[in-house]
């Protein structure tokens, strides 16, 4: 699957946009969000997939080691060989902690452009 992401720009101008212009801009936003959503939850899955075969590897190594661990040189610290095997990868919460810093940026960034931030910090009772 090779989903690209629509291109956003930014309105230099030094007026907030008008509805029409961040109506368009905002649907781009989406799609582009909907992309990433889509690539991290299948990012997310594979790797899960790899942390599964890793755990068969080790189980494979085991058998081959015959109960031995060569201890002369430890490799097992190595951040080489602990890379590969990451305890306790969860992919939904993963995904959801990648979506809800996502959805956060996104929402920065319309307060902002849209003035919504500026015109909330200035309303004063």
């Amino acid at each position: 699957m090779n989903m690209q992401a629509p291109e956003i720009m930014a309105d230099d101008s030094e007026q907030a946009p008008s509805l029409p212009a961040i109506t368009s801009q905002i649907e781009d936003i989406v799609a582009a969000r909907d992309a990433a959503l889509a690539k991290i939850t299948e990012s997310a899955a594979t790797l899960e997939a790899a942390y599964a075969l890793t755990d068969e590897a080790n189980a494979f190594a085991r058998k081959a080691q015959c109960g031995r661990k060569y201890w002369g040189i430890d490799r097992t610290h190595d951040k080489h060989y602990t890379h590969l095997f990451q305890q306790g990868f969860d992919a939904a919460q993963s995904v959801e902690t990648y979506r809800r810093q996502l959805d956060a940026s996104i929402w920065s960034y319309l307060l902002e452009e849209t003035g919504i931030r500026e015109a909330l910090l200035n309303d004063t009772p």
